[in-house]
């Protein structure tokens, strides 16, 4: 049923656009109304050829909609036909005997438990973007009050960069940090 809506959405999109550079045509005078292919049609090509003033104007601006329309149709039904493949997927191999796909939420739990592997750690989130070369990990880091923000943040990425590179095979490009403190509620903080 999906392949049916996406052939005849972009049938309609192409109708659209193929209509509006018609009327186009006829209303400038570049065609004439008698080259219309289909004679239930040679009124309203005859009548729109005849037209003048503002009212050529109207049918400008009715047949660059119909283009406008068709356009954008057919755009969304490309970028629908480009993210149906494996949405949210990431390819990790292909060969001759098939493809090796991992979801790019299990990349993110991967890159999280990475991260909690420092005791420092409280909270983790992370969130995968595919680049060019590679993964960039960005993830939002809850700290225990009082650690060393840099040597942890290092930690984190340094630890999540390996584990998902090592596990994955794919290249990870940065992993930006975004650190804050979470206090315990019977944590004592030590000031020197």
């Amino acid at each position: 049923m999906n392949a049916f809506n996406a052939l005849f959405v972009s049938l309609v999109g192409l109708a659209l656009v193929a209509a509006g550079i018609f009327m186009l045509l006829i209303v400038t005078g570049i065609l004439a109304a008698t080259a219309v292919p289909f004679s239930a049609f040679d009124a309203q090509a005859s009548a729109m050829a005849a037209k003048k003033g503002a009212s050529v104007l109207v049918d400008i601006g009715i047949a660059s909609g119909l283009i406008l329309v068709g356009v954008i149709l057919l755009g969304l039904e490309l970028k629908k036909l480009a993210g149906a493949a494996t949405p949210g997927m990431l390819l990790l191999e292909s060969s001759a005997t098939g493809s090796v796909r991992m979801a790019l939420d299990s990349i993110r739990e991967l890159a999280e438990m990475a991260g909690m592997g420092n005791r420092e750690v409280r909270q983790i989130s992370c969130a995968v973007k595919v680049v060019k070369g590679g993964l960039r990990l960005r993830c939002a880091v809850a700290l225990r009050m009082g650690s060393d923000v840099s040597s942890v943040s290092r930690h984190v990425q340094q630890n999540v960069l390996e584990t998902v590179e090592r596990l994955t095979g794919v290249q990870v490009i940065e992993v930006p940090i975004r650190a804050r403190y979470l206090r315990d509620r019977d944590q004592a903080v030590l000031v020197r």
